[in-house]
């Protein structure tokens, strides 16, 4: 297949992809691209692909699911058959049914003779594969074959698709961040060393981790504070992961005895948390999954060390003793021995 070439500024495009609300990864991240003027280079129409407005019903499988699917797809044919783009932009999930969502739209771009572009924002492609049925394995394959470019956010992902989609298909674009949006916001004034955390709260993002290392923190430092910023999930969709149920019983536990030592604020608008950011000491994201989160990303640009795990784009953003520290996933002794040397 032919190298697609996006250089013609008045190439059609079709972007199908979820904007806000709700607040995650992919829908801050889709909006960014398209505040940053891809407009000015193609002739860009936009399907908003949203079958969730909250972040604790993504990947259910119900009828109000269905229903915004087939809105969504409507919209797409409608967008196909009326301004017949050469080339569509959307977004690669790696669950079950998000893949299957998907392989329907890129059929639909196909059938129109169009370039399919897929934007992978996760690390955890291999291990939807490698545990799909053969069905959905050889689906999985075919849908592969027929895109032109697969984006990965780190060439550390891209070994994923080993087997599954050639080397010259495959292309980097890290995320990025809006500086003047971190420029504007002022810190708030505290007099406590704040520990923050900003991402869904669930067991793949490491939320029970961190509350389990609150005891020993604590203990180092009376003036602590940890604050979470995001929607709880007790379900997970998209990440499927073993939980360990003492783990998360422990961390419940913790977060009632130390109650006085921990906030919790939901979801803010991205102003307020990165205001959040640059009035704490630090930001932990200890995932058992991630891609190239945004999280650390603007905690980085807000000058906080972060504390994560070595998963995904992580080891290629945060550099041991420079901007943080990276641990193994689930290593609860190394995040709070990590916690307590930045806080000094």
């Amino acid at each position: 297949m032919n190298k697609l070439d996006l250089s013609d500024s008045k190439r059609k495009v079709l972007f199908i992809a979820p904007l806000p609300p709700p607040y995650a990864g992919p829908e801050v991240s889709s909006k960014l691209l398209l505040d940053k003027g891809l407009d000015k280079y193609l002739d860009l129409s936009v399907v908003k692909s949203n079958i969730r407005s909250s972040n604790t019903t993504k990947g259910k499988l119900d009828v109000e699911g269905l229903v915004r699917f087939f809105s969504v797809t409507a919209q797409i044919i409608f967008q196909m058959t009326n301004l017949r783009p050469s080339a569509v932009y959307l977004l690669l999930s790696q669950n079950r049914v998000g893949f299957l969502r998907d392989a329907v739209y890129i059929i639909i771009a196909k059938i129109f003779s169009a370039d399919v572009i897929v934007h992978l924002r996760g690390s955890n492609f291999s291990n939807f594969y490698n545990s799909a049925p053969f069905w959905l394995k050889a689906i999985i394959r075919f849908i592969l074959g027929t895109v032109s470019i697969l984006i990965v956010q780190d060439k550390t992902i891209s070994k994923q698709f080993k087997g599954l989609v050639d080397k010259e298909r495959i292309h980097v674009i890290p995320n990025m961040v809006d500086m003047r949006g971190v420029d504007e916001v002022e810190p708030q004034d505290t007099k406590e060393k704040i520990v923050l955390f900003v991402g869904h709260l669930s067991y793949a993002k490491g939320f029970y981790d961190l509350l389990c290392s609150v005891p020993r923190v604590v203990e180092e430092y009376k003036d602590v504070q940890f604050c979470f910023v995001g929607e709880r999930i007790d379900k997970e969709k998209n990440i499927m992961i073993p939980q360990d149920r003492e783990k998360i019983n422990e961390a419940n536990e913790i977060w009632k005895k130390f109650s006085h030592r921990i906030k919790y604020f939901g979801t803010l608008s991205n102003k307020k948390t990165l205001a959040m950011m640059k009035s704490s000491k630090l930001l932990v994201l200890a995932s058992y999954s991630e891609g190239f989160p945004m999280a650390v990303l603007e905690a980085m640009a807000c000058g906080l060390p972060v504390v994560t795990t070595d998963v995904g784009a992580l080891t290629s953003l945060v550099k041991e003793d420079v901007n943080g520290y990276v641990i193994k996933p689930g290593d609860i002794k190394a995040l709070s021995k990590n916690i307590i040397k930045l806080l000094n």
